[in-house]
Formats: structure tokens, C-alpha cells, sequence
């Protein structure tokens, strides 16, 4: 497979065993990731109308208000040449190393939270978490972008992304 995201050529992409109802995901870099769609659901002239305008509202207004820690639509991808009839999927920041938060939720039995990636929350780092979460969706309304598919194995914690928030929340305690 061969991939045009943003004007450069992906050659074989690494798939990353990572695939859902709609598509899989390649690593393009250590920082980027794009989702291709299923064959079946490449011909969908919504699911295309749909792609590009979710790039244009990231492209237009969330990359400008600062929301680089959301995995949203960034740019289209295409398959061998650029146009609406070879657009496969679209672009997406990767966050590898982020684990999701339904990982480090608090285990009763043993009264603590439970520990991924090398991550664990305790009560500080949970709360931040939480203000962090409502900023970025509140960023992401502003741009006038719903969030569809709201759930603990979509959201994804970022420890270097928690210290303004939890500076924030320091601050209102």
C-alpha cells in the first residue's frame, strides 16, 4: 500500500495491529499514525465528505486553539494519487506510549489505581486528569467539533500534557 498524507508518500506504512470496526492504523512517524478504512467502507461519499470536513475543522480551528493532544482527523489520506475517488482514511497524531485512562482506573481491591505504561494516577495526578479532559473537550466544542465515540479505551493519558492542568487545579484547591 502506498499512502499520500499531506503532500508526502508512505510506502508500505507499518501497520500497528490495531484495527476496529471502520479501519486499521500505519505508523507514518514516531509522532503520526493514519487510519485506513476497511475496503468496504472506502466508497462511502459521505464517510469521504465527512473525512475532509473533519480536516478542514482541525486544519481551521482546533491546530489553531492549541489542541494537539487529541488523535482527530488532521489531514486526508490517499491511496497511489490525490483525489476524492482514492481517499482511504486520514491522518492522526499517534500517541503510543499514552495509556488509555479505563487501564489506570482505581482497583477497591487493592486500593490503589492500577498501573499501565509505567503510568499510575494517585489522587493529584486523577483530578488534573480531569480538568485536563474538560479543557480539551471544551477547546474541541469551540471549534465546533463533536466528539462521537466517547469512551475509556478512546481517551488516552498524557503525562506531559497534564502540567498546565494540573498547575490550574493547584491553584482552585
Amino acid at each position: 500500500m502506498q499512502l499520500i498524507v499531506n503532500g508526502q508518500r508512505y510506502k508500505d506504512p507499518t501497520p500497528l495491529n490495531l484495527s476496529g470496526g471502520e479501519g486499521e492504523l500505519f505508523a507514518l512517524s514516531p509522532q503520526d499514525a493514519a487510519k485506513v478504512y476497511h475496503e468496504n467502507l472506502r466508497a462511502d461519499e459521505q464517510r469521504k465528505q465527512k473525512v475532509l470536513a473533519l480536516c478542514n475543522s482541525f486544519q481551521n480551528n482546533a491546530a489553531k486553539n492549541g489542541v494537539i493532544s487529541a488523535a482527530f482527523p488532521q489531514h486526508p489520506a490517499y491511496e497511489l494519487t490525490v483525489s476524492l475517488d482514492t481517499l482511504v482514511g486520514f491522518s492522526m497524531r499517534w500517541f503510543k506510549d499514552c495509556p488509555p485512562i479505563g487501564n489506570l482506573g482505581f482497583d477497591l481491591s487493592s486500593n490503589q489505581f492500577n498501573e499501565d505504561k509505567g503510568v499510575r494516577f494517585d489522587d493529584t495526578t486523577a483530578l488534573g486528569f480531569i480538568y485536563s479532559l474538560f479543557e480539551a473537550v471544551d477547546a474541541l466544542h469551540e471549534a465546533r467539533i463533536i466528539l462521537g465515540d466517547v469512551n475509556p479505551g478512546n481517551i488516552l493519558y498524557n503525562p506531559l500534557h497534564i502540567v498546565r492542568s494540573l498547575s490550574i487545579w493547584m491553584r482552585l484547591k
